[in-house]
Parts: C-alpha cells; structure tokens; sequence
C-alpha cells in the first residue's frame, strides 16, 4: 500500500505518506515509512532543484537583447 501511494505520487513526503496510511487504517510511526521505503521498496528521496526567479529587470533585459538581435544572420 505504501510503495503504491509513492508510485502514484513521487513527489509525497514521509508525513504525506503517513497521513494516507492512517486514513486506510494502518497505524505505523514515521521511522517506519522512512526505513520501509529505504530498505524494502529501494525508493529514494530527492529535493527539486530550485532555480532562481526572473526579476522584471532580467525580463526586460532579455527582451531588449533579444530585439536587438532580432535580424541577425546566424
């Protein structure tokens, strides 16, 4: 039940996955899921990369180059 709930949702974390379980009726601590979905399941946990925001002063930047190079031969 466990590793189905992290199939169909990859990026749910340990509380996420606890919380279903508890609505399905298994009652298990965190330290469980954690080692379940280590060790018996081969899951792995990854974070997103976190990129940086473009700031309106990037855009218009951006944009400006972009115009100027607008009828460059390449």
């Amino acid at each position: 039940m466990m590793k189905r709930i992290v199939v169909r949702s990859p990026t749910s974390y340990l509380k996420k996955i606890r919380a279903a379980l508890l609505r399905k009726g298994t009652d298990v601590h965190i330290t469980s899921v954690s080692r379940s979905s280590r060790f018996q399941f081969s899951l792995k946990s990854y974070k997103p990369a976190r990129k940086p925001r473009f700031t309106p002063r990037m855009k218009s930047k951006r944009l400006e180059f972009a115009k100027e190079h607008l009828s460059m031969d390449i």
